[in-house]
């Protein structure tokens, strides 16, 4: 089994190469036989060579022109992502530490960006926004969170502006290669996650128990 495993990875890393050469040596073959006339078998073989090739070259510079396209457009949604984070952060200092209400946080978020281009993602240009926010987190404050770093804020959705809620607003299908959506965490991180693991994000803030026992002990 790892033989063939070696031998794949071998014959994956060679064929470019092979595609080169066989295109060049079939291009050869073929001026030779216009020069010296040959059978019509050996020169429809030549032919053969060249336009496989050349297909098989096609092929893989256009799906390294896809990849490379698609790397661009996913740094430009996380682009898009990150300032909604800063804007989340400026936002929470402003409001002594709460997070935007579920029902408004685009409105409330709206000063703290250049424009409201901030929620447009270049994959979905005709949104008017292109991201939800984790409803559990409305008005939450930020100290009260355990684990910010794991907490789900802002996600991909194509329900538009305000839209709240969890992993069942986002995208019917995922925006990324890997079937990979983009999150914003509480703490302004943001990463790309399979929709298979969606659910196994936290989405559901936990409560930082020494954060409430300050704030009941305040209150008595």
């Amino acid at each position: 089994m790892k033989l063939l495993l070696q031998m794949g990875l071998l014959a994956g890393l060679l064929a470019p190469a092979l595609a080169v050469v066989g295109l060049t040596c079939g291009i050869r073959a073929l001026a030779a036989m216009r020069r010296r006339p040959g059978r019509l078998p050996v020169r429809l073989l030549a032919i053969g060579a060249i336009v496989a090739s050349g297909m098989y070259l096609a092929f893989v510079a256009r799906a390294i022109y896809v990849e490379e396209a698609g790397g661009r457009r996913d740094a430009a949604d996380l682009s898009h992502l990150a300032h909604l984070g800063v804007a989340l952060q400026r936002y929470r200092c402003d409001h002594e530490g709460a997070l935007p209400s579920a029902s408004t946080w685009c409105d409330d978020l709206r000063p703290y960006v250049a424009s409201q281009a901030a929620f447009v993602p270049p994959s979905r240009p005709r949104l008017r926004s292109g991201y939800a926010y984790n409803s559990a987190l409305s008005r939450v404050q930020y100290s009260a969170l355990s684990q910010p770093e794991r907490t789900v804020a802002i996600f991909e959705s194509d329900r538009g502006w305000n839209a709240s809620g969890g992993p069942r607003l986002l995208p019917t299908n995922p925006r990324h290669l890997n079937r990979r959506d983009f999150y914003l965490f509480c703490d302004g991180y943001t990463s790309g996650c399979s929709r298979d693991r969606s659910r196994a994000l936290q989405w559901q803030p936990r409560a930082n128990m020494q954060q409430l026992q300050m704030d009941g002990r305040s209150h008595e």
